[in-house]
């Protein structure tokens, strides 16, 4: 647990994040744009993966929408190379934007790209703190909602374990998730959290020429 909030502490540090507005994106706003033809670009993310992890994580919150009353819209924006992802909502129409160009970014894995996706929904419910007067939950709560909540759900039925085993997770987090959890796959999903939350502390910190790891002490972050 720890160590998954301290990968979070990082992110409204290194971005300036979604506006409250929903008028700008999860990353600062920046001239990245990788096409689909791009030749540099995260060759494992496919149109397809795309739509499977958006639709895995949005699958879960479905029914919390119809429940509040409202139309709930994912824009997949697979052929749109900005590299960002927003929130939005204008009366009872509810809206994540989801771009290829993020998700095709070399840094941004597919775990990393789900927490987005899961940022997003959580501008829309993670609940309180919000903006003042405005709509939407604030970074750091959208943030945490994503990672303790939102992820879980979407990851609970995976093979985590086959997963995590592919993986090259770094010995603070295994020690780490290891030390904050009993139970086998609590520890698994403490895992992928994490090197998803680093894949995005990497991409953040790359528009700022940072080099985010698990080992940088926060206080050479700022």
């Amino acid at each position: 647990m720890k160590l998954i909030l301290s990968l979070l502490m990082l992110l409204p540090i290194l971005s300036l994040t979604c506006d409250k507005d929903g008028n700008s994106g999860f990353l600062p706003e920046n001239k990245m744009w990788i096409g689909t033809d791009a030749k540099k670009i995260n060759a494992d993310m496919t149109e397809e993966r795309f739509s499977e992890i958006i639709d895995g994580v949005v699958a879960f919150y479905l029914p919390r929408f119809e429940e509040l009353g409202v139309t709930f819209t994912v824009n997949k924006l697979w052929d749109n190379g900005t590299v960002n992802a927003s929130a939005q909502q204008m009366g009872n129409d509810w809206r994540i934007n989801m771009y290829g160009g993020l998700a095709r970014h070399e840094l941004t894995t597919e775990d990393g790209f789900a927490l987005v996706v899961c940022h997003e929904l959580g501008h829309h419910l993670g609940g309180a703190p919000k903006y003042s007067g405005r709509w939407a939950s604030n970074e750091g709560q959208s943030d945490y909602w994503a990672t303790l909540k939102c992820f879980r759900n979407y990851v609970q039925d995976h093979d985590n374990e086959e997963i995590v085993a592919n993986m090259e997770i770094p010995e603070v987090v295994n020690n780490q998730c290891d030390e904050d959890f009993t139970d086998a796959e609590r520890r698994l999903i403490c895992k992928r959290s994490a090197m998803g939350g680093l894949s995005l502390g990497r991409l953040l910190g790359s528009l700022r020429g940072n080099d985010v790891s698990f080992d940088t002490p926060l206080v050479q972050m700022l």
